[in-house]
């Protein structure tokens, strides 16, 4: 190949080669000098390419290329057909050629089931899935394709430019032919009802149509379980909780501001006799400042630095994934001992209410008291008329009636 002045080459390249197919030569009959470098536009010179000597103009693959990183280089090439180091007042003939090296994806990765976390071993990129979760009522067939968590079983290739047709197979874990797997899309559905309650792990192969020796395994879990008719339910739907603002992590958010009791939460299942679950689990929504234990306390996780806040709860039968919510408030009080000025003015005015009260307590008792005396003096008082305007008119009956008395007055 000759180089002649702005003269454009483009040629490819595959990732991970160390050397190109075909060397680029520039012939002349006189001596040669070459300098190679990269465009302005590549700060690092000579990353990926050099030049086998300064003489022979031979571009060679200085590190491996990884298409995932770069997809092109753009060299350019320098010659001149005197030494480096000419004399003063020497004539010197130069030309330069701009080589374009695009860079070319080869088939050296296998299907990789989405999501997954990449992670690279030396110059290799692995990308590891966890597999795939459902669920599945017992003794019940489910139409379509079932929900799986975090998502369909979906595969892709490992080598993002080539997107080679992926195929699906289930190898192993159905041996009761309970599922199907779509080929194309990996979409899996149900044969028939499982009669068997618990897990069923099912392994799943993705492979590339044209190159089969590409490819890769998941598992697939499916719970089987006994069908729930009603979701966990909190007993309220809204709650309200408290704690002092110099509480630390560990400390239980309280029921009420009177006493020191524990704000504990309970949800119920109608589809057990007690409405107690063993299978409920208690998680916390939108909060960093609380957790919350096993049994339905809430505990703090660090000081809280706001007058109040809100968070949401929720229940979870592991079992069945059915779930119930409900709201919390909760109100940050003043430590003990110190009061807030709203409250110390409500206390100072039921104690002034109480001491009216109680002076008007003592008031009434006196007028009662003294009302009952006069009560009691006026009926003796009274008893005692009534016994002299008696004793006259008694005597005057006797009187008259007395033969001795009619004597004395003839």
């Amino acid at each position: 190949m000759i180089v002649k002045n702005d003269k454009f080459f483009g040629f490819y390249l595959c990732d991970q080669w160390q050397h190109l197919q075909k060397p680029i030569r520039v012939n002349d009959n006189s001596h040669i000098c070459l300098i190679f470098s990269y465009n302005m536009t590549d700060s690092l010179q000579n990353r990926y390419f050099r030049l086998k000597t300064m003489y022979t103009p031979n571009i060679l693959v200085n590190k491996v290329l990884d298409y995932d990183v770069i997809q092109q280089v753009k060299l350019i090439l320098y010659v001149q057909d005197t030494p480096l180091q000419s004399q003063p007042g020497e004539r010197s003939f130069t030309a330069t050629t701009t080589i374009t090296v695009n860079i070319k994806d080869i088939d050296n990765r296998p299907p990789w089931f989405q999501p997954c976390t990449k992670v690279t071993v030396g110059s290799a990129k692995i990308c590891l899935s966890l597999g795939y979760r459902g669920r599945v009522n017992l003794t019940e067939k489910q139409d379509g394709a079932l929900q799986l968590q975090p998502g369909p079983v979906y595969a892709r290739d490992g080598d993002r430019s080539r997107n080679e047709e992926i195929s699906y197979k289930i190898v192993r874990g159905n041996e009761d032919n309970i599922f199907q797997i779509d080929e194309n899309s990996g979409n899996i559905s149900m044969l028939k009802p499982p009669d068997i309650a618990g897990p069923i792990s099912l392994l799943v192969l993705a492979f590339q149509l044209l190159n089969r020796d590409q490819f890769a395994t998941t598992s697939v879990t499916i719970d089987v379980m006994k069908k729930s008719r009603n979701p966990p339910r909190f007993e309220k739907e809204r709650y309200e909780g408290y704690v002092y603002s110099n509480s630390g992590p560990e400390n239980m958010v309280l029921r009420d501001k009177m006493s020191n009791r524990p704000f504990r939460v309970r949800a119920r299942d109608e589809d057990f006799a007690s409405g107690i679950n063993p299978d409920i689990k208690y998680e916390v929504q939108y909060s960093s400042y609380v957790n919350i234990t096993t049994d339905g306390f809430i505990l703090l996780k660090k000081a809280v630095r706001t007058d109040a806040f809100a968070l949401q709860l929720r229940a979870v039968d592991v079992s069945t994934g059915e779930s119930g919510t409900a709201a919390l408030s909760v109100n940050v009080l003043p430590p003990v001992g110190i009061q807030s000025q709203d409250e110390s003015y409500r206390a100072g005015d039921m104690a002034l209410l109480g001491f009216v009260m109680a002076a008007l307590l003592v008031l009434c008792l006196i007028v009662i008291g003294y009302l009952i005396s006069r009560v009691k003096k006026g009926n003796s008082d009274a008893f005692k008329l009534s016994e002299v305007s008696i004793f006259p008119s008694k005597l005057s009956e006797s009187s008259s009636e007395c033969p001795l008395c009619k004597r004395t007055d003839d």
